[in-house]
Order: C-alpha cells, then sequence, then structure tokens
C-alpha cells in the first residue's frame, strides 16, 4: 500500500501538468509543474529523502499547460520545455548546471495555443527536436532542432480534415527499424488513431489510420502489451468512454502494403539550387520557407506522380524547408542550399 499524501505546494493555482526530472544532477529525482491560471512553471528540489523546498519559479506566462525537460542545446543537463494554450507559445529554458536556470528560449511564438509539447529525437541525429498540437485547429507539428537550440519553422505532419483535429500524440518505434514514428490522436467524432511512418531523413509518411472507431480520442501511448517485442498502441476516448489497446501486427502488413509516401525521395540534398523530388502519388503545390517561417518561392504546381526537378539556384544559400502537398496529406523536408 501506499502512506498517506505528502503536499509539496498547496497553492499551485490551476495546476495542470507535473513532470518528474532529476533537474540538478545530484541523483535524486525532482518535480516539475506547470500551472495553467497562475501560469507558473515550477521546479520542487529533491533533498534526497523525499523533502522539498518552496519551489522556484522558472517562467510565467498565460495559459501554461504541458511541462517536460530534455538537453535541448547538447550540454548535458535536462533543460525544461513548456507551452500555453492561450499565447501560443512553446518554450525551454535552459538549464545552466547546479540548479542555476538561465534564458528563456522561443521554438514557437505563433501557434493558435498548445494542447502538447514532448521532445523526441525524430531525426536519429543524437539531438532532441520537438513534437507539438496546437490548440484551436488540432495540428501535428514538430520542429528540428540544429543540436544548439535553435529550431526550424513548424514541419507540419497534420493539417485538419474531415472534423477530426488531433488532440495528443507521442513517439515510439512501431514498425522496428530503428527510427522513432509518430502516434497521434483525433479527438472529434469519428474519432481516429494514426501513426505516421517516420521514413528517414526528417520525412514521415501521411497519417496511416489504426482506427476510426475511438470517439473523441484523446490520449495515446505506447508499449509491448502481449509480450511480443512488438510496440502496441493504447488509447483513452471520452465520447464512448473506452480505453482501448491495438496489437502491432506490422510484420506481416508492412510487407504486402505500401503506406502512402514510402517512395519519397529528396535529393541531392545538400544541394546548390537542383532538388529532384520523388513522391509515388500526385503532388499538388510545393513551398520554399527558410527557418523562420517566411515563404522564400512557391513552386509550380504538379498533376503527375512522376520525379519534378526543382530549380531554385537564385536562393540564398542557407537552410531551408520544402512544404510538399500530395493527394494523401503534407510533408516537410528540410534541406540545405549551399
Amino acid at each position: 500500500g501506499f502512506g498517506p499524501m505528502q503536499v509539496l505546494a498547496a497553492n499551485v493555482n490551476g495546476a495542470f501538468s507535473v513532470f518528474t526530472s532529476d533537474v540538478d544532477l545530484d541523483g535524486d529525482m525532482d518535480v516539475l509543474s506547470a500551472a495553467e491560471v497562475s501560469g507558473l512553471v515550477t521546479w520542487y528540489a529533491n533533498d534526497g529523502l523525499g523533502g522539498f523546498g518552496p519551489g522556484d519559479t522558472l517562467a510565467q506566462f498565460s495559459g501554461v499547460l504541458p511541462v517536460r525537460t530534455g538537453d535541448m542545446d547538447g550540454d548535458g543537463d535536462p533543460d525544461v520545455i513548456s507551452g500555453s494554450t492561450t499565447l501560443g507559445d512553446i518554450i525551454w529554458i535552459e538549464n545552466m548546471g547546479g540548479g542555476v536556470f538561465g534564458a528563456t528560449h522561443l521554438v514557437d511564438d505563433a501557434l493558435t495555443g498548445v494542447e502538447m509539447a514532448d521532445v523526441f529525437d525524430l531525426e536519429s541525429d543524437g539531438d532532441l527536436d520537438v513534437l507539438s498540437v496546437t490548440g484551436d485547429y488540432g495540428e501535428l507539428v514538430w520542429y528540428q532542432n540544429d543540436g544548439s537550440g535553435s529550431f526550424s519553422v513548424p514541419l507540419y505532419l497534420a493539417l485538419p480534415n474531415a472534423g477530426s483535429a488531433v488532440s495528443w500524440a507521442h513517439a515510439d518505434d512501431l514498425d522496428d527499424d530503428g527510427d522513432l514514428d509518430v502516434i497521434a490522436a483525433g479527438s472529434f467524432l469519428p474519432g481516429s488513431i494514426a501513426w505516421y511512418e517516420n521514413l528517414g531523413g526528417g520525412l514521415f509518411s501521411a497519417g496511416l489510420v489504426v482506427t476510426n472507431n475511438a470517439n473523441g480520442a484523446w490520449r495515446v501511448a505506447s508499449g509491448d502489451m502481449n509480450g511480443d517485442n512488438r510496440i502496441d498502441i493504447i488509447s483513452a476516448s471520452a465520447f464512448d468512454d473506452k480505453v482501448a489497446w491495438y496489437p502491432n501486427q506490422l510484420s506481416t502488413s508492412v510487407n504486402d502494403e505500401t503506406p502512402p509516401h514510402q517512395g519519397l525521395r529528396l535529393f541531392p540534398n545538400p544541394t546548390t539550387g537542383h532538388l529532384t523530388v520523388i513522391v509515388p502519388e500526385a503532388m499538388t503545390g510545393f513551398r520554399i520557407s527558410d527557418l523562420q517561417g517566411r515563404v522564400v518561392r512557391d513552386l509550380p504546381m504538379s498533376s503527375t506522380p512522376t520525379p519534378r526537378e526543382l530549380d531554385f539556384g537564385d536562393v540564398a544559400p542557407g537552410n531551408y524547408v520544402l512544404m510538399i502537398t500530395s493527394e494523401n496529406g503534407y510533408l516537410s523536408a528540410p534541406f540545405v542550399k549551399y
């Protein structure tokens, strides 16, 4: 059994999110909280015996919901990540070491609210990227980390369609190929669970539907539920009052069916100003943006699934994102022009 409640703080107005991490790297687990009403992101240092101080305020901004930790700048200590459902900001707070925090950095400040934000190495390049779901419109986006804590423009995995906005997302290696795929819950009727296959190089497939019968799907998680060494999906759906899990059968079905965007290729990358884009379906739009989100070039559309040659030799050298619109959804592919 468990002992009586041990209260860390009794005045956390609108306490919404809590997370544990060894923030000061002293060998014990500290506690972080986010309070939606007061807007406070607070760290409670553990003395090693389960005793906690009054809490140190790390940030305050309206409508704060998520709080997580991860090494965003590659210096070996856990920084703090949070977001605001009212301001539309995602931030990370720099851990200077020894329980001291420094500057607050923006990941994005132009969203329509932030329902969730978490960190995963989505590119398998050794640094942590940010995965997020926006509040008002249920867009599923991720941000590429350059390794020093600077992030790309939002790279869209899913935009709301057919009334089924994304409400939550998670990442795990569903197809056992060594990289992290993205799992998402769609909250509006008809509720859906979908996954987005990581194709490597910062590219993801369109959403591959697991079910359309999770009405009011609100949360997703993952784990091996039946001991077969495959990662299964778990969901909670509010409108039909169900908690459910979905056995992973990808070891047989992947070979029988080619998912959308499986044949996507973007080369050469880096490039001097010429890209070949191959998608096994009709592409309907191309847009090049810089990492600040400014549109550099809108490119003509194509209605055939044949390779498309893109020329932009007059674009200045730098890091860019190619947004591709196809019949099955959206892809965002980072590339370098030199």
